[in-house]
């Protein structure tokens, strides 16, 4: 039982897109409920809300 593996290595063309890795942005959190846009990483601490009804996703700093 033999396996096999083939690496074929190409050039992007004008039709691919080449994805460039970028940090992920860092939600501010406040002492306020402030929305959560979308993509935004959060950093611990924070309360975090979600409202089942709309999807509206919050968040704001631990008192």
């Amino acid at each position: 039982m033999g396996s096999a593996l083939m690496v074929i290595a190409s050039e992007p063309t004008n039709a691919e897109s080449v994805v460039v890795d970028k940090k992920p942005e860092i939600f501010q959190a406040t002492n306020e409920w402030r929305e959560i846009p979308p993509g935004q990483h959060l950093p611990g601490g924070l309360w975090v809300r979600i409202n089942l009804a709309t999807g509206l996703k919050e968040a704001r700093l631990l008192e």
